[in-house]
């Protein structure tokens, strides 16, 4: 299974809209009571669309390749949420080159630790980890500021049981890993000068 980095797809990608979201995967029934009852049918998973910009004809070429490239069931391919693209409270110096998970367990709660002494974590924030293979993200429900390099944030979406202690996490450039929707593509529209935006949506893949 081929996995294309940032640098490889989604960095090449002239994008002029996206979406970055996770699906309610939530049904929902009423009992004789007339009590509205609702629960997860399965894990949250995050998808979203990319729409690109129009380029002219002599880009459209390698665009068109590029785009052909995720239409196969074995290439896989990370996305990142482009306006969240770093913590809100960072600067170029600091170091978050040592952050980890300590001691995760199953669900919302999450102590990052390697931090910064005080470094701030924010709702909205998110970070990556590697799991089954591949690229997992994770979005901060309520931040929490650090203390002595730790903070004991709550998260939008769960942590997976069986995660090793102090694993490495990615809080510069966090993504997911994702595949293609299949019937999703609308592809340039080509024209004597110019080819008009191509679009796609994608979905998590939670394993290779």
């Amino acid at each position: 299974m081929a996995i294309l980095a940032l640098a490889d797809f989604y960095d090449r990608l002239k994008i002029n809209s996206y979406s970055f979201e996770m699906n309610e995967n939530i049904v929902s029934s009423q009992d004789g009571a007339g009590q509205v009852l609702t629960s997860h049918v399965g894990p949250r998973l995050w998808r979203g669309s990319i729409s690109c910009s129009t380029v002219s004809r002599n880009d459209v070429r390698a665009l068109n390749a590029l785009l052909q490239t995720i239409q196969n069931p074995n290439v896989l391919f990370e996305v990142t949420d482009f306006n969240s693209q770093y913590p809100a409270s960072f600067n170029t110096s600091d170091n978050l080159n040592a952050v980890a998970l300590s001691n995760p367990v199953a669900g919302y709660a999450a102590k990052i630790s390697g931090l910064p002494t005080t470094y701030v974590l924010n709702s909205g924030d998110y970070f990556s980890l590697t799991h089954n293979g591949v690229k997992r993200i994770y979005k901060i429900a309520i931040g929490a500021t650090a203390s002595a390099g730790v903070a004991n944030v709550t998260l939008l979406n769960p942590l997976p049981a069986g995660l090793a202690n102090n694993i490495s996490i990615n809080l510069k450039r966090p993504v997911v890993t994702a595949k293609y929707v299949p019937g999703s593509m609308n592809a340039y529209s080509i024209g004597l000068d110019r080819a008009d935006g191509a679009s796609f949506n994608w979905v998590q893949a939670l394993r290779t």
